[in-house]
């Protein structure tokens, strides 16, 4: 399960023996006869749309809330946000037109590196918060290096939230990389290879 996982238990406040909420927040961009679109957030920004959530957010890390069914004060914080990869760079800071030299929110590999090698953990430079951290603030200062390093700003739960980091918080999501991504693609040309070998 997520509570035998690396960043789970590097979280200090989930890895305490006290019961702890964890949660995971899902994003996407799915509109059903919604004329208004994604405009809000295009508008305004993911920090103003989420204000409220966030507000909420910080009290259950900070303070908790009292259950009665346990007699106890319960603490928590969001663990992952799932989302495709447009909604995730978007909400965590970084760069959304895949176009930057450094565009990979889990490593530090360059677009030339990434399409002429094997990209692997041995490979390239895994982002860390530290280094993410300090790209932040130097795009802060100077939004010229925001391609160099595919970070055009701040996550607003990164920054409100002492439990929570934009590098870790923000797993793959099996349903747009593999079920409509790679594994619709992989299969058509499985088959193709199968059909044409048995003709």
């Amino acid at each position: 399960s997520y509570n035998d996982g690396h960043y789970f238990k590097d979280n200090s406040l989930l890895n305490s023996e006290e019961f702890r909420i964890t949660l995971g927040l899902y994003v996407d961009d799915f509109e059903v006869a919604n004329p208004l679109g994604t405009s809000r957030v295009k508008e305004c920004g993911y920090e103003k749309v989420m204000q409220p959530l966030v507000k909420d957010l910080v009290h259950l890390e900070q303070t908790g809330l009292f259950i009665d069914q346990l007699g106890a004060t319960v603490k928590g914080t969001v663990l992952y946000v799932s989302a495709d990869n447009l909604g995730a760079h978007s909400m965590a800071g970084f760069l959304e037109g895949f176009t930057a030299e450094r565009f990979c929110c889990f490593c530090m590999g360059t677009r030339t590196e990434v399409q002429h090698t094997e990209v692997g953990s041995s490979n390239t430079e895994t982002r860390t918060k530290d280094t993410h951290d300090r790209h932040v603030k130097e795009v802060k200062q100077d939004p010229s290096l925001s391609k160099l390093y595919g970070v055009k700003g701040s996550c607003p739960l990164t920054d409100a939230l002492q439990h929570f980091h934009a590098v870790t918080g923000y797993p793959p999501d099996i349903l747009h990389d593999l079920l409509e991504g790679i594994v619709p693609a992989e299969l058509c040309l499985c088959l193709s290879e199968m059909i044409e070998k048995s003709q």
